[in-house]
């Protein structure tokens, strides 16, 4: 299973809104299957975007968190105003995300075209709808088990930006772009606790190489100062 983390655009659309109950829903591309359950992501298998490709390389959980100026800690993208799903696409939008003052945008494409093995994008923008300057930040957060195993992985850098984990014949490519200016890796539930506690994290750009062992992995771009109408955009 590929992964691939960058950025794209923003939609600079002002907007305010009461966050609905999600819905959930399942992206599909021939052999590979997303499901988002739930309360979008969190820290949980069954919660957040989850699935398996044709080689039975299971994606546990994967998803974004965000920081915005002011919070003490990281926080899952909570249920999203809006969702649709239309055959390998999920598109979600936060219109004023938790009442910060953010309108945000995600969308997810499945795909199959490296098979047996499949993959996911996802790509995010975050614009800022306050009066005046605010500063925001972005975690991309991914659970996996390759060769079915939460076990057996290991993982080395190839780029700054780019982590290779293997398990035997299994493989997954996770990248970030534009530059994240921070990662790491740990060992399942480190990670998780991490971004889930109650204290503004940093990531430390540890963990590689890593393994063999139970892995999860994380890119970090920001806090970055962003003035009104203007964006912070990630892609994973």
């Amino acid at each position: 299973m590929r992964f691939r983390c960058y950025a794209i655009t923003a939609v600079l659309t002002a907007g305010l809104g009461t966050p609905a109950a999600a819905a959930g829903g399942t992206a599909t591309d021939q052999a590979v299957s997303l499901t988002y359950a739930g309360t979008h992501w969190s820290i949980g298998q069954g919660v957040d975007l989850a699935g398996v490709d044709a080689t039975g390389d299971p994606l546990v959980s994967t998803g974004w968190w965000y920081r915005a100026e002011g919070d003490a800690r990281e926080f899952p993208l909570p249920a999203p105003d809006t969702e649709t799903y239309t055959n390998g696409t999920i598109h979600a939008v936060w219109n004023n995300l938790d009442n910060k003052g953010f309108r945000v945008e995600e969308t997810t494409y499945v795909f199959d075209n490296e098979r047996p093995a499949g993959g996911f994008l996802s790509i995010v923008h975050a614009t800022n709808n306050n009066a005046g300057p605010r500063q925001f930040a972005l975690f991309h957060y991914v659970d996996l088990d390759l060769a079915a195993s939460p076990a057996g992985d290991s993982g080395v850098r190839l780029s700054p930006y780019t982590m290779k984990f293997t398990d035997g014949a299994s493989h997954a490519i996770y990248n970030y772009w534009p530059a994240a200016n921070h990662s790491q890796v740990s060992a399942w539930p480190a990670l998780n606790s991490l971004l889930s506690d109650s204290t503004a994290t940093t990531l430390n750009d540890t963990g590689l190489p890593f393994g063999p062992g139970d892995v999860t992995a994380a890119f970090q771009s920001g806090p970055l100062a962003l003035a009104p109408g203007s964006y912070l955009q990630a892609e994973a």
